[in-house]
């Protein structure tokens, strides 16, 4: 009887290593995350994002209508709305430390504030949370859903479309 409790408690204690190392390549993979958006890093972004078709990135919540993609973005098309995020709301994000992060295996929730500016030349404080499933066993992400504020992100788009507008009224010289 021992044996088998000493064979049973070794097998849980080598599960639970592996855990600990695989936990901490994907909270590693969020943090990089955070950190290649900081930097405009489009390829280190792309290097977290899984190959699969099954991928999807997601920004939430429905209210914002996915940014006009409700169902999702593909890795490509993720990469071109963020490359198009830098000329058209934000000019730099300035992630900080989380608040808070929650995870387990294969799953991860971020929960982070910015402290950027947007394209109008304003402050870009938002919210966001972060809720990250990785390809199991790997530290890639499958899904992520992007959550920030809705009501911030709404009308910081209305007051840049007011300064375009306004800028393409301007007489010209």
């Amino acid at each position: 009887m021992d044996k088998i409790k000493a064979a049973v408690d070794s097998a849980m204690a080598s599960h639970h290593n592996d855990d600990s190392a695989l936990l901490a390549q994907q909270k590693t993979a969020a943090m990089s995350h955070l950190k290649y958006l900081n930097e405009w890093n489009y390829q280190g972004v792309a290097s977290l994002l899984s190959d699969d078709p099954k991928f999807r990135y997601f920004f939430r919540p429905q209210s914002l209508g996915g940014f006009g993609q409700p169902d999702g973005r593909d890795k490509k098309a993720t990469l071109e709305f963020m490359k198009h995020l830098q000329t058209s709301i934000v000019r730099s994000f300035n992630f900080g430390t989380p608040i808070d992060v929650v995870q387990e295996v294969n799953k991860i929730a971020v929960h982070v504030k910015t402290d950027g500016q947007a394209v109008s030349g304003d402050p870009y404080t938002n919210e966001y949370i972060l809720l990250i499933e990785f390809e199991a066993g790997k530290d890639r992400f499958i899904k992520v859903n992007e959550m920030m504020d809705s009501l911030y992100v709404t009308e910081l788009q209305k007051k840049i479309a007011a300064g375009s507008a306004a800028g393409a009224a301007a007489p010209t010289a």
